[in-house]
């Protein structure tokens, strides 16, 4: 999250389209670092319910 919190404060500094890219790609990093990733896209792909880890 703090990660997140600095690249919007960085976009300040960017232009409007650049901000939002910057944090777009930020956001994409963490969810992609997330351990539940990888099933949920598996399930996606598959036509399927994620199985979460209980």
């Amino acid at each position: 999250m703090k990660q997140l919190k600095e690249s919007i404060y960085a976009s300040l500094e960017m232009s409007p389209s650049s901000g939002r890219d910057h944090i777009e790609r930020i956001a994409v990093e963490r969810v992609r670092e997330d351990p539940d990733h990888p099933e949920g896209v598996d399930a996606q792909l598959e036509g399927r319910e994620p199985n979460w880890p209980k």
